[in-house]
C-alpha cells in the first residue's frame, strides 16, 4: 500500500506551476463550451441535417438522409457523423449529445494553442495567452457550442500544421507522415479540410524561397503527406462510388457548381468580423503585419496559415462565420505573439503602473500604444459581454416546443414540411425538406413554389432560418396567404395549417 502512495505523492510533487495553470484553463475551456449547451446557441437548420445523419448511422443507415430524399448523403463527409453517431448510441440521440462533440474538439485544440506556442514558438508565454484567449472567444465558442463540422475539420488542420512544423524543428519524417494522416481525416470531416494541404505546400514553398530548407527535402516530406492523405481519403470515395454511381456527381453538385454570392460579401463578412471580435481578427492580422516587419521568423508560419484560408474564402460563394473556423487559432497564436512582444517590446513586467503609463506614452510609439490598449479593452468586453449570455441566459427552446406541440396536436399522417431542426426533435412524424417544397431556381431569395407538394401538405413550419436567413419568395408568400392559416406561433416560428 505505501509504494502506490509514494508514486502518487511523487507524481504529484512532480506537477509544475505551468500544468497546473494550463489544466485550469483547459477546465474552463470545457465549462464554456458545456455550459447550457441545449439552449444556446439556437438549434439551427444545419445543425438538425447532421443530427438526422448521425442518427440514422447509429441506426445502421449509414449517411441516410431521410427528409430530402431516399438515399445516402455521400456529399457529407463521414468523420463527424461517425463521432456523433457513437455518442448516440452510448448516450441517446439528442442535441446536447451531438454538441458535445464539437465542444470536446474545441477544448482540444485549446490544448494544442499551448503547444503551438510553447513546442513550435518556442515560447510558453505566447502559448499560455493564446490558450486562454481562444477558451474564452466568443466567436470560437459560438462554433465550438453547435453540432457543425467546422470545430472538428479545424482542429485536426491545426493538428496537421502542428506535425509538419514539428517535423522542421526535429527532422523525423514520421511526423510528416502523421501530419499526412490529419490533413486525411480533416478532408474526411469536410472537404474545405484540404487547407491542410494547402497551408503546408504554402508553408514548404515560403520556406524555400527564404532559404530555410532544401528543396529536395521539402519536396520529398511534402509528397509523402499528401500520399498519406491520399491513402486516408480514398477508401471513402472508392465505398461511394461502389454504393452510388452517382456520388462523385452529387459532390461536385453540392460543393462546387452552387452558386456563387461574389467576393464583395466575403469581404463584407471578413470586415464585420474584424469590427465586432478587433481582439482577435484585428490583432491577427496586425500580428501577421508586425511579423514581417521585424522580421520575427518564428511567427512566419502565420502567413500561410491565414492568408491562404483567407484568399480562398474570400473567392467562396458566402462566408458565415464557421467558414472561419480554420483562421481562429492562426489568429489567436498572431495575437497573443504581437501583445506579448509589445509588453516585452516596452517592459511593462519590470514597472509599478505609474511607470507603465508614463512609458507608453512618452514613447515614440505613444498612438500605437493606445491604439493597442483600445483594442484590448474593447476586444475583452465584446467576448466577455457575449460569453456572459452562456450562463445568463435559458437560450432559445423554440424547435423544442414546435417539435412537442406537434407531437402533441398534430395527427401521425398529417404530411408535414418543416426544418430538419424539427425533424430530429419530432420523432412520431416524417418530414418533407422545405427545399423539396421551395425549389431554389438560383439566389437565395428566388424560389418557385412546388406546386403538386404543396397540395398534399397539411402543415408548414415556417422558421427564422427562412424568414430572416434566406428569405421567402414572392409566391410562396402568396400561397401561404391564400390558402394557409397560422395555427399558432412560436417565436420566429410560424405553423401554418393549409385550408381545406
Amino acid at each position: 500500500m505505501e509504494r502506490p502512495l509514494q508514486i502518487l505523492k511523487k507524481n504529484i510533487a512532480s506537477v509544475s506551476l505551468e500544468q497546473i495553470i494550463m489544466i485550469g484553463i483547459l477546465i474552463l475551456a470545457l465549462v464554456f463550451r458545456i455550459w447550457n449547451l441545449a439552449g444556446i446557441p439556437r438549434f439551427g437548420y444545419d445543425e438538425g441535417d447532421y443530427c438526422d445523419v448521425a442518427e440514422n448511422t447509429a441506426n445502421g443507415r449509414f449517411m441516410w438522409w431521410s427528409h430530402s430524399f431516399d438515399g445516402p448523403a455521400w456529399f457529407y463527409m463521414p468523420l463527424f457523423f461517425l463521432f456523433a453517431a457513437t455518442s448516440f448510441k452510448i448516450f441517446g440521440a439528442g442535441v446536447v449529445q451531438a454538441r458535445a462533440i464539437s465542444a470536446i474538439f474545441g477544448t482540444l485544440t485549446c490544448y494544442l494553442a499551448y503547444k503551438f506556442g510553447k513546442d513550435i514558438l518556442h515560447n510558453v508565454r505566447v502559448g499560455m495567452l493564446a490558450a486562454i484567449l481562444y477558451a474564452i472567444d466568443a466567436y470560437v465558442l459560438t462554433i465550438d457550442r453547435t453540432a457543425l463540422l467546422d470545430t472538428t475539420q479545424s482542429f485536426f488542420i491545426a493538428l496537421s500544421i502542428f506535425f509538419w512544423y514539428l517535423n522542421y524543428k526535429r527532422s523525423k519524417q514520421k511526423y510528416a507522415l502523421i501530419s499526412g494522416i490529419c490533413a486525411g481525416l480533416a478532408i474526411l470531416t469536410k472537404p474545405t479540410g484540404v487547407f491542410a494541404i494547402f497551408i503546408i505546400f504554402g508553408g514548404s514553398l515560403f520556406d524555400i524561397i527564404k532559404g530555410k530548407k532544401e528543396l529536395r527535402q521539402s519536396l520529398y516530406n511534402f509528397i509523402i503527406a499528401l500520399c498519406i492523405c491520399v491513402f486516408v481519403v480514398i477508401p471513402y470515395f472508392v465505398i461511394a462510388n461502389v454504393m452510388d454511381p452517382n456520388a462523385y456527381q452529387m459532390m461536385y453538385s453540392y460543393y462546387i457548381s452552387r452558386p456563387q454570392s461574389g467576393e464583395a460579401q466575403a469581404i463584407f463578412y471578413l470586415f464585420l468580423a474584424i469590427r465586432s471580435n478587433p481582439l482577435i481578427f484585428g490583432f491577427g492580422f496586425i500580428g501577421v503585419g508586425y511579423s514581417i516587419i521585424t522580421k520575427k521568423k518564428e511567427t512566419f508560419l502565420f502567413l500561410p496559415w491565414i492568408l491562404i484560408p483567407t484568399l480562398i474564402l474570400l473567392t467562396s460563394r458566402r462566408l458565415p462565420l464557421r467558414y472561419l473556423s480554420p483562421l481562429f487559432l492562426p489568429l489567436v497564436l498572431s495575437t497573443a505573439y504581437f501583445i506579448i512582444n509589445i509588453e516585452m517590446l516596452f517592459k511593462i513586467h519590470n514597472k509599478n503602473i505609474f511607470g507603465k503609463v508614463l512609458e507608453v506614452l512618452a514613447s515614440p510609439n505613444a498612438l500605437l500604444s493606445i491604439l493597442v490598449v483600445f483594442m484590448v479593452l474593447i476586444g475583452l468586453f465584446n467576448t466577455l459581454n457575449r460569453t456572459k449570455t452562456i450562463f445568463t441566459s435559458e437560450g432559445d427552446y423554440e424547435p423544442q416546443q414546435v417539435a412537442e406541440y406537434l407531437d402533441l396536436y398534430v395527427n401521425e399522417k398529417a404530411v408535414i414540411v418543416g426544418s430538419p431542426a424539427i425533424d430530429f426533435l419530432s420523432k412520431k412524424h416524417v418530414f418533407h425538406d422545405m427545399q423539396t417544397l421551395i425549389e431554389n431556381a438560383e439566389r437565395h431569395g428566388n424560389y418557385t413554389l412546388h406546386q403538386s407538394l404543396a397540395r398534399k401538405l397539411d402543415y408548414l413550419i415556417i422558421d427564422p432560418d427562412w424568414k430572416y436567413g434566406w428569405g421567402i419568395s414572392f409566391e410562396l408568400q402568396e400561397y401561404l396567404e391564400s390558402y394557409c392559416v397560422i395555427e399558432r406561433t412560436f417565436g420566429d416560428t410560424d405553423l401554418y395549417r393549409r385550408v381545406l
